[in-house]
């Protein structure tokens, strides 16, 4: 069972790397105000190992990237020395050991929040069905880490709600409808002396 989102999107990652024999796997989020930072995943022992994530700026790979991820289209190079005649970007793709690459945005609500890309060390010819098998891996990622996130929150939520009514310094009764005690609070226990354990129901008190 993967308990995170960072830990999902990292099994998605090696998983995708291993199936296309990837260099790296990237996940870069968009963030709202205007930075972007990039978590890569290498899979084939070609590079080091998950680094923590970094700021990006894509004009610096690519001037057509960002707006191609902005209007929800994948951008799908080959080579990057065939499609990209700036020096300035070649320079940053050799420094990530990239020659190819497929970008693939992910957007909510018209609204680009993430985008996940597939490195090559060497030029390829990516078929449709490994670029179909990108976008599915980015979109079934992306549903299952918005899933988790809304549970983090959940948890995060009901410990605080736990923490509030334990230390309320009013005597406070969590019960359900059909009368079972669910929590109570430190005061009710120190003004009736009942603890939890002893006053399953409502009813019982």
């Amino acid at each position: 069972t993967v308990a995170s989102p960072d830990a999902m999107r990292t099994v998605a990652s090696d998983l995708l790397a291993h199936q296309l024999r990837a260099t790296c796997v990237m996940w870069i989020d968009m963030h709202d105000d205007g930075t972007k930072t990039a978590t890569p995943h290498y899979g084939t022992g070609e590079g080091p190992p998950p680094c923590r994530p970094e700021q990006l700026r894509l004009i610096e790979f690519d001037d057509e990237l960002e707006a191609c991820l902005r209007s929800e289209r994948t951008r799908v190079v080959g080579d990057v020395l065939e499609t990209l005649g700036c020096r300035r970007h070649l320079a940053a793709w050799q420094a990530m050991g990239t020659r190819a690459y497929v970008a693939v945005p992910l957007v909510r609500q018209g609204r680009l929040i993430a985008a996940l890309g597939v490195h090559h060390s060497l030029p390829r010819e990516w078929t449709s069905d490994e670029v179909t098998l990108i976008k599915a891996t980015a979109e079934r990622t992306w549903t299952a880490v918005e899933r988790l996130q809304v549970e983090e929150v959940l948890r995060t939520n009901e410990e605080q709600l736990r923490r509030a009514i334990q230390n309320a310094p009013t005597p406070i009764i969590l019960f359900t409808t059909d009368g079972q005690v669910l929590q109570l609070s430190n005061t009710w226990t120190s003004r009736t002396g009942y603890t939890a354990t002893e006053l399953t129901t409502f009813d019982a008190w």
